[in-house]
């Protein structure tokens, strides 16, 4: 029972972190910045 609901969990979580990333992304394209500071965003994490 506790690896089922940590495996839900996990998979809300980085459900959360690729819609992050994809949020970055757009605003990244946005504001036309260069793709280094995507993977600088991505080190912070």
């Amino acid at each position: 029972m506790d690896i089922t609901i940590k495996i839900v969990v996990k998979s809300i979580w980085w459900g959360y972190f690729i819609w992050y990333d994809a949020y970055i992304i757009i605003i990244l394209k946005a504001k036309r910045i260069l793709p280094t500071g995507y993977s600088y965003n991505k080190e912070i994490k």
